[in-house]
């Protein structure tokens, strides 16, 4: 029984002692920075592109990125800035064209993965996309 209650002790006081170590690092690390180059963006403000773009960030930003206020302040991605371990994404500065709708599979594809992305999803993975 001694021995139980002492292993678990250890291993209690290993647990405090690494979320601490943990804690301490985000608090006591510096910020990485990056550069930033962002891209030339023309955005359409047509009733139908403002409807378009609102159901997109609903669909693919607003549930993790939603914060208290009702704006996307990141309340996800702000819990995660302490750990400081996300740099940005890549980026080669060419737009993503949609290929014609004719084509539905090219354009299925490209609402998958591009759109909408389901790429993402762990159901994608028995989807093949």
């Amino acid at each position: 029984m001694k021995k139980l209650l002492k292993a678990l002790a250890l291993f209690l006081g290993a647990l405090v002692l690494a979320i601490g170590g943990l804690l301490g690092y985000a608090a006591l690390a510096p910020m990485k920075t990056f550069p930033v180059n962002p891209p030339e963006v023309k955005l359409h403000s047509d009733s139908l592109s403002l409807v378009q773009g609102k159901k997109m960030v609903e669909i693919v930003c607003a549930h993790c990125h939603l914060g208290e206020d009702g704006r996307l302040s990141g309340r996800l991605f702000k819990a995660f800035i302490p750990l400081n371990r996300y740099k940005p994404l890549p980026y080669d500065g060419q737009p993503i064209v949609a290929p014609p709708a004719t084509d539905q599979i090219a354009y299925g594809k490209y609402l998958a993965t591009e759109m909408y992305e389901c790429a993402g999803c762990p159901l994608s993975k028995s989807n093949h996309f």
